[in-house]
């Protein structure tokens, strides 16, 4: 595993062999954040919506994290409504989950904001610590874009 932090913009030189995650609630709604920029960006509302409202019937609502990745984009799921906030431990599982996803799928790069940390409040030096935990036995590469 690579990990790297540098200036730029996450939707800058988009390419099809990586994945592109952020973190998203899963009430369906996309208020504020990245996380509107990012559905419309990548144009997976529709999709999305699709997966979780299945998911809301498959009862994994209220599951602490778990990711659904639409193509190449990875959606974390960490907390069951927008105005709630994530957990260390959902933020650990959508990741494990991402991991999962990504292994099996063939990807080997992730591009990703500091996620969690924004509007969600979230301590960067711990999530950082986080993703080092959880990829670290990977051949995987992750780049945080940062503002």
């Amino acid at each position: 595993m690579t990990f790297n932090e540098e200036k730029g913009n996450l939707f800058e030189d988009v390419k099809d062999d990586t994945v592109y995650a952020h973190c998203i609630a899963q009430d369906d709604n996309y208020g504020a954040g990245i996380a509107p920029i990012f559905v419309k960006f990548f144009k997976i509302k529709s999709q999305l919506s699709k997966e979780l409202s299945a998911s809301v019937e498959a009862q994994e609502f209220g599951n602490e994290g778990f990711c659904i990745l639409i193509g190449n984009t990875a959606n974390l799921v960490t907390k069951n409504h927008t105005s709630a906030k994530p957990t260390y431990k959902s933020i650990t599982n959508s990741l494990c989950d991402l991991k999962r996803l990504m292994i099996l799928n063939g990807y080997k790069k992730l591009c990703i904001p500091k996620i969690g940390c924004g509007l969600d409040r979230l301590s960067w030096p711990l999530v950082r610590e986080i993703i080092n935990d959880v990829f670290k036995d990977t051949d995987i590469n992750i780049k945080v874009k940062i503002k």
